[in-house]
């Protein structure tokens, strides 16, 4: 990869060229040599300093080289590109834009770059589009956003303010989720700080799944073995995090499951 250098805001182009690997921006220069800027922009292309200028043609070939150009230079610029959404999903360079699909907003967003490899970069006119959703005016930072820059809202995909309110409609399994991808970021992300309390308690969502397998039926007929279930179950579901031994569990759920117990059995009989 290159060096840094200027760390933003940059267009995506500039950040395209300053950012990814030399050899490969070098080597999609090399093979856009045979083009007309008007042909690269046609194609969606950003120019990288060696196309021909435009004469009023499309573009320079021969007839019996043309389609070896159009292969050589379509391998290079995936391969760029390739790597520049590498770059953006990781993280090593973030995006802000202005939102203007599914509705205008005001204010620069950030762009989340895990979805990039389904996100469509357009570097002519330096827009991100994908997903439903469209950003203008991009910038590009390497590295994490100045507290400046930093967006007040979570984007792209969600658009929905998270309150009070929102928050208690979510599932068990999505707030584990949420849990289990905090932990990702904290380690992956390197402007990302560890704010959550230095232990969270799982008990209280280990009691709710197990109201929900006496309810599905799926509770095992003994506590221990109830318990060592729960244990796998909350191990699975947050991996990152330390969770409770069926042990703790079985003193947690004990008189609980007792009582569920029997009111299993006495609507069998």
């Amino acid at each position: 990869m290159n060096s840094p250098g200027p760390e933003g805001p940059l267009t995506l182009q500039a950040a395209l060229m300053t950012w990814c690997n030399p050899k490969l921006v070098e080597q999609a220069r090399r093979f856009q040599q045979p083009f007309t800027a008007a042909a690269l922009e046609l194609g969606g292309r950003p120019n990288l300093g060696l196309a021909r200028p435009n004469s009023g043609e499309i573009g320079y070939y021969r007839p019996e080289s043309y389609e070896q150009k159009i292969l050589h230079s379509e391998i290079a610029w995936r391969a760029l590109l390739a790597d520049w959404r590498r770059m953006v999903e990781t993280g090593s360079v973030k995006l802000l834009g202005s939102q203007t699909l599914p509705e205008p907003r005001a204010g620069s967003m950030h762009i989340n770059g895990e979805w990039a490899a389904d996100l469509d970069f357009d570097f002519v006119n330096n827009t991100v589009s994908g997903l439903g959703q469209r950003y203008v005016a991009v910038q590009a930072w390497y590295g994490g956003l100045p507290q400046s820059a930093a967006p007040d809202r979570r984007g792209p995909i969600e658009t929905d303010a998270i309150t009070t309110e929102s928050v208690r409609k979510l599932t068990d399994d999505e707030v584990l989720f949420l849990l289990e991808d905090y932990a990702r970021r904290v380690v992956e992300d390197p402007a990302a700080r560890l704010t959550m309390p230095a232990k969270v308690s799982f008990m209280p969502i280990v009691l709710r799944k197990l109201r929900h397998r006496f309810s599905i039926g799926e509770a095992i007929e003994t506590l221990a073995g109830e318990a060592e279930a729960l244990e796998a179950w909350i191990r699975e579901k947050a991996p990152s995090h330390q969770t409770p031994s069926a042990g703790s569990i079985e003193n947690v759920i004990r008189v609980e499951y007792r009582q569920l117990m029997a009111q299993s059995k006495a609507m069998i009989r």
